[in-house]
């Protein structure tokens, strides 16, 4: 330990110097906090205990990110509280002192250019946050914020019964919506673990809860926690006048009075550590379908691991930590005839490593040995110099490459450094960078055994509720636990390492010549291979984005499932998820999975087969652009043959669907009906149509449709987006991908055209019932349009336009006719190989309210059509998503682009031209309105889907 203790010496010596480095706060008048004021950050506290930090951040597409956080969320809940964090973070946008239904007043959303989702909130176990994002330049919209802010921070959230009462099923739905067996059983284990859940209540009582509940303790929550000493405003983007912010943050809250004294909060993290062992047992009687057991070992973090040393160095430790063990169990577990499962990872709530292991009652001694086997082998030899430094540069170049100029990263450190204390930036993130790359492999192995105790200190088993296989108790799995064996890293051998493509598979690409056919009106380039693909280049530089720093690459044939014989439709459309279990060339799944660990391509990279088209689609880092061009070549050339792997595959779908919880299956089971209605789709993961498709599947049938349809290079187009260096990139898109063979010996052939399947028959309603125990019915309504002349830019944007105002009165039946909706909206959709194009509504809700929101929505849709909407809602319509959806820097994204291309090349879209499309958006009138309604949502086009349960939860 003397090795770990110096640095950290070093490291706190370091940061007590620190303390003087305040010349940007001392300039307004702020608490000398260094490592603030060194990463640009604007920190201060008013005299009443509230804080602000404020973060400018250059040319931000001109938006700020702003956003109140309270120190207080669903650990801090008493036993009477269950669940009030969260529905206390409803309220204010149901009502407060100033702003009643703040998500429907489209009079202020269109006056401050601001769209719903720019005023949200969320709860987390230690914060409250209220977000309010606006433009920059916006002064009535910051005002506007600051004000809400206020009236959430000074007592001014209102509790009349109507609206609590109003916000109740919503609520619940939203519950239903997040829930599996998984987080109930989390929720109902950390309860027992701890204080940190009070008041469990099990899923059969917790609709009677919610709509039962009592406002008097939501009210109390209220009172007790939302302090100005326990708030902070945070503001982050494309902030100029930095001055003119920080007064008015004290003119809005600095006269906000302290309302008496905050409980002393008990941390129960501190109790969890002190408490003995703990043993847990219970039978899942959420999930009746669960046929696997779950044993979960939980190794706490205890004290003396952070004592002398700045807690923020060890969290990071611990994260190595964790990396390490993760792929030592993936390692242990290589393997396609593995019956059980581990996991790792750190506990919800609790200051734990947890570790999960998911089995059959057959094996779970074995399962749980192999999961300690590997505990024990860290513990006792550490981590190889190899190992670590591997483990220890992939976290060094994830610093060095978050986009430091997103607000969300911003966000996400000054949130840590109000609520947790985190230091994590500025000067202190060059500190910890530099103690990371210094730490040696034995100093963190001394680390690892002082950190993983022998065994679990606490243990939860739940058990499948109808399962048989025999009573387990504490003492009978500590001593499987202790008498597990120590299992050690794979013996490396000297030898070269393999390269992805093999030798001799190298050797036969051949250099290809090609045919340079010139650059098309949006700047892409154009070549023709000499095995007929055509590839389609464009190197620029994307506007901002989550694809910006991408190569997007996306190949396709026309050709699909519809192009070979009926009995080969699902074969066909299964196929590629069958190869990828396989592997590729001469790597199986878990093979390839290592060595592209560095890259993310095992998961960036999907082969597709679909109804009218098939193809690849990548995201790549340019450095990996031969490496992922490599893989294709395996995909498309050297697919994988494994009976092994297809038995294991058809496993794993089945152990999916068995486990999936009731309302994921009834929700994909009843879209599956709507799918089959509306033309050819793939069924639906964990669905029932899923599974009866690959029991059936036949393995040589799904192999010959996939070559058949991949290995067809004269009828692929490649077209590759992004900011790349062209003159390099270009040779090895020739080399790769001009060697794709065509396929050869295949007991199947395409059909030159397509089958066309029957038209979608219109009107049509339909009422699916399930057999699982489900709390919700589905509502979804599809008006469906053909487009037998092809489609045209005036369709679009009039689709675009109707959906939006669509999506946005559908919030009506949560804020003001008081439905129990919840994640719901309009979808418009694109059928352009079937010809047809539609908007779907879809609309979750309690069973009591099916009647009523099926009728709200014919009602919507009639006012639509007899009156249009308010001035207000389509200039905000048109505000705050035509017009920015349309914009040059909107249609400057690397997807966007990538999208364009493809529609042009795919179906002879025309292009985008900016003028034109400015025009055409120009020419979106509101008197119009009802005109569109009545041409885009006719009766005699209405397709009406219901789901619901006849079996009670």
């Amino acid at each position: 330990m003397k090795i770990i203790k110096n640095r950290i010496l070093y490291i706190v010596s370091i940061w007590g110097a620190m303390g003087m480095g305040n010349i940007q706060a001392q300039m307004l008048e702020h608490s000398a906090r260094s490592n603030l004021a060194n990463a640009g950050v604007y920190y201060g506290k008013l005299s009443n205990g509230f804080s602000y930090y404020i973060k400018p951040v250059k040319g931000y597409h001109g938006k700020t990110a702003m956003e109140l956080v309270v120190r207080a969320g669903a650990t801090f809940q008493a036993e009477d509280q269950l669940d009030m964090a969260h529905f206390l973070e409803h309220m204010p946008l149901v009502h407060t002192g100033h702003f009643v239904n703040i998500l429907k007043n489209t009079t202020l959303l269109s006056d401050l250019k601001m769209q719903i989702k720019d005023i949200r909130g969320r709860t987390g176990g230690d914060r409250t946050v209220f977000s309010f994002d606006h433009m920059a330049d916006n002064t009535k919209a910051l005002d506007t914020g600051l004000l809400f802010f206020k009236d959430i921070a000074s007592g001014k959230i209102v509790f009349d019964k109507k609206d609590v009462d109003g916000e109740r099923g919503a609520f619940f739905q939203e519950y239903v919506a997040i829930r599996n067996a998984n987080h109930d059983n989390t929720i109902k284990a950390i309860s027992k673990l701890s204080n940190a859940i009070k008041g469990y209540i099990p899923p059969q009582k917790y609709h009677q809860y919610i709509q039962q509940f009592k406002i008097r303790p939501l009210q109390r929550f209220y009172k007790q926690w939302y302090h100005p000493d326990r708030m902070a405003v945070l503001l982050t983007g494309d902030i100029k006048e930095v001055r003119v912010m920080v007064q008015k943050i004290k003119n809005t809250f600095g006269a906000i009075p302290q309302h008496g004294k905050a409980p002393e909060y008990v941390d129960f993290k501190e109790e969890y550590l002190q408490r003995e062992h703990q043993w847990v047992c219970f039978k899942d009687v959420f999930n009746t379908t669960q046929k696997q057991w779950s044993m979960q070992f939980f190794l706490r973090k205890l004290p003396h691991r952070y004592k002398g040393a700045p807690e923020i160095v060890y969290e990071w430790l611990d994260e190595l930590l964790l990396t390490v063990m993760k792929k030592r169990i993936n390692e242990a577990l290589t393997g396609y005839q593995q019956p059980y499962q581990v996991v790792a990872g750190s506990a919800s709530f609790l200051p734990a490593i947890k570790i999960t292991v998911n089995t059959s009652a057959a094996y779970k001694k074995q399962a749980v040995q192999k999961a300690f086997g590997v505990v024990n082998g860290l513990r006792e030899n550490g981590v190889t110099n190899k190992e670590w430094e591997s483990t220890k540069k992939m976290l060094l170049e994830r610093w060095n490459t978050e986009d430091t100029l997103h607000t969300q990263y911003w966000m996400r450190k000054m949130e840590d450094d109000f609520v947790r204390h985190r230091r994590a930036w500025g000067d202190t993130l060059t500190l910890a960078k530099k103690y990371v790359s210094e730490l040696t492999s034995q100093t963190f192995n001394s680390f690892i055994k002082h950190s993983l105790p022998k065994g679990p200190q606490d243990i939860v088993v739940i058990v499948p509720v109808h399962d048989q296989g025999g009573r387990v108790n504490d003492q009978m799995i500590r001593n499987w636990v202790q008498t597990a064996d120590t299992l050690r890293p794979a013996a490396k051998q000297n030898r070269t390492v393999k390269p992805l493509l093999a030798n001799e598979d190298k050797a036969k690409l051949r250099e290809q010549k090609y045919k340079d056919m010139g650059v098309d009106a949006l700047g892409a380039h154009t070549y023709v291979l000499h095995n007929g693909v055509r590839l389609i280049v464009k190197s620029f530089l994307p506007a901002a984005g989550r694809y910006q720093h991408k190569v997007m690459l996306h190949g396709f044939t026309p050709f699909g499932a519809m192009n070979l014989p009926k009995e080969d439709f699902y074969n066909a459309v299964l196929a590629p998820e069958m190869i990828r279990y396989s592997g590729a060339g001469g790597w199986n799944k878990f093979e390839l999975e290592k060595k592209l660990d560095t890259t993310a391509l095992a998961y960036n990279m999907r082969c597709y087969i679909e109804a009218y088209e098939s193809g690849i689609k990548a995201e790549i880092e340019e450095k990996n652009l031969e490496t992922a061009l490599q893989l294709i070549y395996l995909y498309t050339a050297k697919p994988r043959w494994d009976t092994v792997a297809f038995e294991a595959w058809k496993k794993q779908e089945y152990k999916g669907f068995v486990n999936s919880y009731g309302s994921v299956r009834m929700q994909n089971d009843f879209l599956n009906g709507v799918q089959q209605q509306l033309g050819a789709f793939p069924p639906l993961r964990n669905s029932s149509l899923r599974w009866e498709v690959v029991k059936g599947l036949e393995m040589q049938k799904a192999f010959d449709a996939y070559k058949v349809v991949l290995q067809n290079p004269e009828h692929f187009t490649f077209i590759v987006t992004g900011n790349y260096d062209l003159k390099k990139a270009l040779p090895l898109l020739i080399k790769y991908l001009g060697n794709i063979p065509v396929a050869d010996n295949n007991s199947l052939s395409l059909l030159a055209n397509s089958r066309k399947p029957q038209s979608p028959k219109t009107p049509y309603k339909k009422r699916f019932i399930s057999k699982m125990p489900v709390e919700n019915v589905y509502v979804h309504q599809t008006y469906l349009r053909p487009h037998h002349q092809g489609f045209n830019r005036k369709d679009q944007l009039a689709y675009q336009l109707l959906t939006y105002i669509l999506n946005t009165k559908i919030q009506d039946l949560r804020y003001q006719k008081k439905r129990g909706v919840y994640l719901s909206g309009a979808r418009y959709v694109r059928n352009i190989p079937e010809g047809y194009q539609f908007i779907n509504l879809i609309v979750k809700c309690e069973r009591k309210d099916m009647a009523l929101v099926e009728n709200d929505l014919f009602e919507m849709v009639n006012t639509l059509k007899k009156n249009g909407v308010s001035k207000e809602m389509f200039t905000e319509a048109m505000q705050s998503y035509m017009i920015p959806l349309y914009s040059s820097a909107s249609l400057n994204r690397n997807l966007r682009v990538q999208r364009q291309l493809y529609e042009h090349y795919r179906y002879q879209l025309p292009w985008y031209n900016q003028s034109e499309i400015n025009q055409s958006i120009l020419n979106l009138n509101r008197d119009s309105i009802p005109a569109m309604a009545k041409k885009y949502l006719r009766t005699n086009f209405l397709m009406d889907f219901t789901a619901q349960s006849d079996t009670a939860f």
